[in-house]
């Protein structure tokens, strides 16, 4: 016997990203999509007294807030996605059973939700921006 007669305890388990912050990465795209949108319509219409030069400032301001605001969402959900997915699913995917671990799948069903949808609404903002940057104002 070359071993020690010691039995190891098993490797625990990485801990679940917290509900919270997982609703918090698929709320948070849409409701800056939404306050882009409807902060846009309402910096223009009331903004057409100002100059050019402020008001495209301040709507691009307002379009890189929201922009950066739903990166950090696609970041944070990316993170939360790889937290949930272990070294042992990331080995044997054709061969999990969908109700093994149904807290685990359930989670890294959202934080993937998170990823697509910032992706989706990030896609979204930008494209929103480039007529700022592109048209006149009020003109």
């Amino acid at each position: 016997m070359t071993g020690s007669s010691v039995m190891q305890a098993p490797a625990a388990r990485p801990s679940l990203p917290s509900n919270w912050l997982l609703w918090l990465v698929i709320g948070t795209p849409p409701v800056a999509w939404t306050l882009h949108l409807l902060l846009s319509y309402w910096i223009a219409s009331v903004g057409c007294d100002w100059r050019e030069a402020v008001l495209k400032g301040v709507l691009f301001g307002v379009s890189a807030l929201l922009a950066v605001l739903t990166a950090l969402s696609v970041l944070t959900a990316w993170r939360l996605r790889r937290e949930t997915v272990t070294d042992e699913t990331r080995q044997t995917l054709a061969t999990i059973d969908i109700h093994a671990d149904t807290d685990r799948g359930r989670r890294n069903f959202m934080a993937f939700g998170g990823v697509f949808l910032g992706i989706y609404f990030l896609t979204a903002i930008v494209m929103e921006s480039i007529p700022i940057v592109m048209l006149g104002g009020c003109s």
